[in-house]
């Protein structure tokens, strides 16, 4: 509340907060791979006050210092601001396989699948595709976004992407747990 009584406060729904646990869930699940976690990932993401200590962080890094996760990263700019640009662009990351004698990186896209995984219309995907081959980041080699090949940015970019991704959250978890008065979660 506030001297405008048209505001009004802000309070999450179930479906919210389940989807930012799950959220956190699977960024420390990937966390896990680069350094131990003691608990479980999917029982910390539940832990009370996790979520909005996560929440509280990563805006008041914002707030202090204008960093985002989007700044390191100009180039994914245009693919971001689209609908559903994000989650296409994880998408791609999680699906890179090294596959012929030359190192070239291939991955999936189908868009039936991601439209159905993401609640979003085939079209949005394949313009996000057709957005990321523009950008020359990746090359389709099947109608409909299915079998793709990685260029050489892209992959330097999922590279850097997934390395500060990774430092980022050990942040905002460290600073999380520390705050909860629970930092002997998170061994350094």
């Amino acid at each position: 509340a506030g001297p405008d009584r048209r505001t009004r406060p802000f309070y999450p729904t179930p479906r919210l907060i389940e989807m930012g646990q799950q959220s956190i869930e699977i960024f420390l699940e990937a966390l896990a791979f680069v350094r131990p976690v003691p608990l479980p990932p999917a029982e910390l993401a539940r832990r009370p006050g996790i979520l909005t200590g996560f929440a509280r962080e990563l805006v008041e890094c914002y707030l202090a210092h204008r960093f985002s996760m989007l700044e390191p990263f100009p180039e994914t700019e245009a693919l971001f601001k689209h609908d559903f640009g994000y989650l296409i662009f994880t998408h791609l990351i999680q699906t890179m396989q090294m596959q012929d004698a030359d190192g070239g990186i291939f991955g999936a896209a189908p868009a039936g699948e991601m439209s159905r995984r993401y609640g979003v219309s085939r079209a949005t995907v394949r313009n996000v595709l057709d957005l990321s081959e523009r950008k020359g980041l990746i090359v389709q080699e099947a109608k409909a976004g299915r079998h793709i090949r990685f260029t050489p940015v892209f992959v330097d970019l999922a590279e850097r992407w997934v390395a500060t991704d990774l430092a980022w959250l050990n942040h905002l978890m460290q600073r999380t747990t520390l705050r909860l008065g629970i930092d002997t979660l998170l061994v350094s």
